[in-house]
């Protein structure tokens, strides 16, 4: 069942709270609750701005679909200024509700406020997460993940199926397509770039990418080595 407008405009909303009331502790240091001290040359002060910039450069990038979309002319937010940003998109989250790109902004903004929480108030979490598993059981895909922990073999959260970190590395490198949501993460792994849920959006809507069929729930799925072949031709194209 697709989502009302009521609720993806709830989740760009409440997406939006959180990030504007974490914002000010990305810059500010935390520990004993939180995850260890890292031991890179990058500090933690230093991915909490980088965070910043990301998240600024996504609310910048909806603020200006929006601006172009209804052809805004008058009190725009800067777009260095996120407390604006968030503002505005708030102002607008119910008539972007009703937009095609909605549910991609939603997922976007949910991903940026959880890093933004996490980051500013982090838990400790005893396991990693390797993907998704793969495996079909009575005839419907499996919904657990693949969870590493740290005294036992990497096992999945629903059907239990466990083994070496390597053979997992192995099955879940094989599975040949991904959904829209995976997307982002397949093209930075294969550029080494990020890319945004709103250039994500233009690309799908613009038949850059195309889906190959659905799976189970209907969703588009697309083939990483057709994906693959795309970015390589608007690399050597650049």
């Amino acid at each position: 069942m697709s989502e009302s407008t009521a609720q993806i405009e709830g989740r760009i909303t409440d997406a939006l709270d959180t990030i504007r009331t974490h914002w000010a502790a990305l810059l500010i240091e935390t520990s004993g609750t939180g995850t260890a001290g890292s031991t890179d040359a990058v500090t933690s002060l230093d991915r909490r701005i980088s965070l910043r910039h990301e998240v600024t450069l996504s609310l910048n990038g909806w603020a200006r679909l929006i601006v172009e979309e209804r052809d805004l002319t008058h009190h725009l937010p800067l777009g260095h200024d996120t407390a604006g940003l968030t503002v505005f998109l708030t102002r607008w989250a119910r008539w972007f509700s009703g937009h095609d790109a909605a549910p991609d902004c939603a997922d976007e903004l949910e991903d940026w406020a959880r890093q933004v929480r996490a980051t500013a108030a982090p838990q400790r979490r005893e396991w990693l997460y390797l993907g998704d598993c793969p495996f079909v059981i009575d005839t419907w895909f499996c919904t657990g993940q693949i969870r590493a922990y740290p005294e036992a073999d990497p096992h999945c959260s629903e059907c239990g199926q466990e083994a070496i970190v390597e053979w997992w590395m192995d099955v879940l490198a094989v599975v040949p397509t991904m959904t829209s949501d995976e997307l982002p993460a397949f093209v930075r792994r294969e550029t080494g770039r990020a890319i945004s849920r709103v250039t994500l959006w233009r690309w799908l809507k613009e038949s850059v990418i195309v889906p190959c069929g659905v799976d189970t729930e209907g969703r588009p799925i697309y083939d990483k080595g057709a994906v693959a072949y795309t970015l390589a031709l608007r690399d050597g194209a650049a």
